[in-house]
């Protein structure tokens, strides 16, 4: 009796079953928000209540008023940084509240 082996490589494997079990888009969730975190730095991360991405949009509850004006006039370039840095067009628009 001979296996059947696939040569699907390691990342690809793993991004399917993520997809079959309905996990990549929680996945992807993670990754933004991670990346968010990251690439707005500990001060505004720490003003960010809540951050939640649903159907290509990225939404951002914040705490400051300041901060919450000086973010609404940059929406197109945090999305475009935080695609940027995944390597993925995942971010079609940013909600601020």
């Amino acid at each position: 009796m001979s296996k059947k082996t696939s040569d699907k490589p390691l990342k690809e494997a793993i991004d399917q079953f993520l997809e079959l079990y309905g996990m990549d888009v929680k996945f992807q969730e993670i990754e933004i928000i991670e990346t968010y975190n990251k690439l707005m730095g500990q001060m505004i991360a720490s003003k960010t209540e809540k951050i939640w991405f649903k159907s290509g949009v990225l939404n951002l509850r914040l705490n400051s008023s300041v901060l919450k004006q000086e973010l609404s006039m940059n929406k197109s370039k945090i999305a475009e940084l935080i695609n940027e840095n995944l390597g993925k067009e995942l971010i079609q628009e940013v909600i601020i509240k």
